[in-house]
C-alpha cells in the first residue's frame, strides 16, 4: 500500500521566510490528498513541534489554512528534520501495511530530505514529488537551486531503493 506524507505545512514555516512556488505547491499538495483520499490511502501530515516557533498550540504550529486536512488523515508530530526519529511514523506506516510513501511539503533542504533518507534507512520505497515541495532561498544558493538540486540528487543516491522523483501529475497518473 502507498501512503502520502505531507511534511510541516505549517504557519511558522510559510510567514517567517518567502517559499518558492508556494501557490503552486500548496496546490499540488491538495491535489495529491484528493487524489489519495479517493483512492481511499493513507494521507499523514508530519507537524514538527519545538519549545520555539512550533510550540504546541500556537499560530506558528498550527497547519497553514490552505491545506485541506480531513477528520480521516493521521496527524504525527516531530522534533526532528527526519519525521522517523523519536516518532510513531513507522509503527503506524507498519500498521497500515504501508510499503511505499510519497513525500511532498516544507522544506526541501531540511525536513524533506531528512525523511527521504530516513524513508531509505527504513527500507521503504519512497517518490518525492517534485513540484509539491518547497524552500526559502538560502545564503549559498535560491531556493528554485536548491529545489532543482535535490529533485536531480534524490534518484542519484546509492542505496538498495533511491527514491523516485516525478511530478504531481504523474504521481496522480500512477494511482
Amino acid at each position: 500500500m502507498q501512503a502520502l506524507l505531507i511534511i510541516d505545512m505549517q504557519n511558522a514555516c510559510f510567514e517567517g521566510a518567502k517559499r518558492f512556488a508556494a501557490d503552486q505547491v500548496i496546490k499540488h499538495i491538495n491535489q495529491l490528498a484528493w487524489s489519495f483520499r479517493q483512492k481511499q490511502l493513507p494521507v499523514i501530515h508530519i507537524q514538527h513541534q519545538d519549545a520555539a516557533d512550533f510550540l504546541p498550540n500556537s499560530h506558528g504550529w498550527q497547519f497553514i489554512p490552505q491545506i485541506c486536512l480531513e477528520h480521516t488523515d493521521l496527524v504525527i508530530a516531530k522534533t526532528c528534520c527526519d519525521a522517523f526519529i523519536n516518532t510513531d511514523l513507522s509503527l503506524q506506516l507498519a500498521k497500515l501495511k504501508v510499503e511505499h510513501i510519497a513525500i511532498c511539503g516544507c522544506a526541501t533542504d531540511f525536513c524533506v530530505d531528512s525523511t527521504i533518507k530516513g524513508s531509505i534507512a527504513q527500507g521503504l520505497a519512497s517518490t518525492v514529488i517534485a513540484d509539491a515541495h518547497t524552500t526559502a532561498d538560502r545564503p549559498h544558493a535560491s531556493a528554485e537551486q536548491l529545489i532543482k538540486h535535490f529533485n536531480w540528487n534524490w534518484p542519484q543516491l546509492i542505496a538498495p531503493n533511491p527514491p523516485l522523483v516525478m511530478s504531481c501529475a504523474e504521481a496522480v497518473a500512477l494511482l
